[in-house]
């Protein structure tokens, strides 16, 4: 039984591209609750500590009650005041409303005390709630611990760090169809010249 190539390889793709699993960026912890705000002053550092569920965390956010400028949304091991070594940072814009950064995926331990640091160019508030609503950490102002307060945070976390992304695969998938497809033709031809 003859199979036509061209064929063969567009099942084959077809078969791949089913394969591909596809990234996403999901939350992972989120305490939603901003009831009450906390000012931050120009200069002075506000933290957040928290234990990750997922085994990386690939960006975070806060609930900010105003500001202007950018915030940096940074994740340390430790609190810098402690010797905390920062693990990775992003920026964004300040608004009202949740306002999220980015980063490449970072490996956690999870169950392990991060710490989200949050710093603005100039000042702005922060939003949370003082009942101690996310019972896996706590808010920090500068030096202060804050044991019953808990910024209105959230952290993101890669689900597939092992994805092929589609759009990057699908020329190489074209260009082998379009190889085999043209090797079959060819064929066809020279077996077309034989014959006449």
């Amino acid at each position: 039984m003859k199979i036509n190539p061209f064929l063969l390889t567009i099942i084959l793709s077809i078969v791949a591209l089913s394969n591909i699993s596809k990234a996403a960026t999901v939350i992972d912890i989120e305490q939603s609750d901003f009831t009450h705000t906390i000012s931050d002053n120009t200069g002075s550092t506000l933290a957040q500590s928290f234990q990750a569920s997922a085994n990386n965390i690939a960006g975070a956010g806060v609930f900010v009650g105003a500001g202007t400028g950018t915030i940096s949304i940074s994740l340390f091991d430790a609190l810098p005041s402690q010797g905390g070594a920062q693990l990775a940072t992003g920026t964004a814009s300040l608004s009202f409303g949740w306002v999220d950064a980015f980063w490449s995926p970072v490996q956690l331990t999870p169950s392990i005390d991060y710490f989200l640091v949050f710093e603005g160019q100039s000042e702005f508030l922060l939003r949370g709630q003082a009942n101690d609503p996310y019972q896996g950490g706590r808010a920090f102002g500068d030096a202060a611990v804050f044991p019953d307060f808990d910024y209105a945070f959230r952290t993101y976390t890669e689900t597939n760090l092992n994805a092929v992304p589609l759009p990057a695969a699908l020329p190489l998938y074209g260009a082998g169809i379009a190889v085999l497809w043209l090797l079959g033709w060819r064929r066809k031809r020279l077996a077309h010249k034989k014959t006449i």
